[in-house]
């Protein structure tokens, strides 16, 4: 594990270390020599990937000739000691140098997003009217100095506003309406249709029914949550219009909704060819789905309760509202149990409202379940991919890798955590 080695070039220029003088060309960064330790976290939405280097600080060359200037570019790669392929890491750029003792070490952090604070540091406030998603993260990407990568169908946006907020804050929120993922890596802003992502092959199948001795993996753990997922969304906009006449409120109704009472499942007749445990399951599935129905039967009535409350601001106000847009979306899979997430959003039309429905109840959902893994450092671990979990049980199944977090040290060698979400098979 000890021989796993990192090619580091800082500004253009592949240190050697011990050299008085940095010198170009390339070098291996072994470490048993003067790297204690490498991390690179790799993020898949939203978060800007990171990266951290420790080095020995005995010759002080990091505070004077190879001291770090912020904003200067880093590439680095693993080579790890068994097994083919490298992990090839973008441009990082300087964000934070600390250096002390004794011992003498030295601490480099980098980011993925270059030091100009138009993305991430200056928060604007502006209108973006009739444009297209990927417009909008094109004049981003072009105002910090990136360019754009973008895969998905063409979204078109009537009107954002941009209030106090960063781009990539702005990104992010947008990102996550439309079921994207937002990533900043290689002087690029990424964005991928999180469907088309989800659907790619996997790149890896991890067995974790294989004993500790048989496999390369040292940890695993999956978590499955209800807190925060949703059986079902709905998005409302209402537009307003004031003053308008009298008669178009005649329309309006009046009639009082009656609050559905709750009648309890009758139990079934013993069943003689069926076990204890069928009879179990059979009665299980036929409670789920009579809660199922009478929770549908309460939201249609809380539903009407609301209109009439509306209904009646908008009589006292006389006002009428014109292009109501409401849509509510139930896939078949998405849990039986659990809230509906409401969602209200400026939206142009019936089209827009069902795409933002379907797409952010995916978003809040998709971390329903999660995966944690610790194995051998594997190079084939990048955020963005797909994983296949076996023996597992119920467990089993696709993931997709949310943040890959390589490290390597003189201690422990190469190591890779992965934190994953089952892929939903709603869509």
């Amino acid at each position: 594990m000890g021989s796993t080695q990192i090619k580091l070039v800082y500004d253009g220029v592949a240190i050697t270390a011990g050299d008085s003088e940095p010198r170009k060309g390339t070098y291996t960064l072994d470490t048993a020599g003067d790297l204690l330790s490498f991390e690179f976290n790799d993020n898949a939405d939203g978060q800007v990937d990171d990266l951290e280097i420790v080095v020995r600080n005995r010759e002080r060359l990091w505070l004077s000739e190879w001291r770090p200037k912020r904003g200067a570019k880093i590439r680095a790669s693993i080579l790890p000691a068994f097994g083919d392929g490298e992990l090839v890491i973008g441009d990082m750029f300087v964000d934070d140098f600390e250096a002390g003792g004794p011992p003498d070490i030295a601490t480099i952090r980098a980011v993925s997003v270059p030091p100009k604070e138009e993305i991430r540091g200056t928060k604007r406030t502006r209108a973006w009217e009739s444009v297209t998603f990927e417009q909008m993260a094109g004049q981003m990407a072009r105002d910090a100095g990136l360019t754009l990568f973008y895969q998905g169908e063409a979204i078109e946006v009537d009107r954002v506003d941009q209030h106090e907020e960063t781009d990539l804050d702005l990104l992010k929120r947008l990102a996550d309406d439309y079921g994207y993922i937002l990533k900043v890596s290689d002087s690029k802003i990424v964005l991928y249709d999180q469907e088309i992502l989800e659907a790619a092959a996997t790149v890896a199948v991890v067995d974790v029914g294989k004993g500790k001795g048989d496999g390369l993996i040292k940890h695993w753990n999956v978590h499955e949550r209800t807190h925060g997922t949703y059986r079902a969304s709905r998005v409302m906009y209402r537009n307003p219009i004031h003053n308008l006449v009298e008669e178009a409120l005649k329309d309006i109704p009046k009639k009082e909704p009656k609050e559905p009472v709750y009648v309890p499942l009758k139990p079934r007749a013993k069943h003689r060819r069926l076990t204890n445990e069928q009879r179990k399951a059979r009665d299980k599935l036929r409670q789920e789905k009579h809660d199922a129905a009478f929770q549908k039967k309460t939201d249609d009535y809380l539903n009407s309760l609301i209109r009439q409350a509306r209904d009646e601001e908008r009589r006292a106000s006389g006002d009428v509202e014109v292009d109501d847009v409401e849509f509510f979306y139930s896939p078949a899979g998405a849990p039986l149990m659990g809230p509906v997430l409401e969602i209200e959003r400026r939206v142009k039309d019936e089209a827009e409202a069902r795409r933002i429905a379907k797409r952010k109840l995916r978003t809040e959902n998709k971390k329903a379940i999660e995966l944690a893994l610790d194995l051998a450092g594997d190079v084939v671990m990048r955020a963005s991919q797909n994983i296949e979990l076996v023996r597992a049980g119920d467990f089993s199944g696709k993931y997709h890798i949310d943040q890959a977090s390589h490290r390597v040290s003189g201690r422990s060698g190469y190591v890779t955590s992965v934190t994953a979400h089952r892929v939903l098979t709603y869509r």
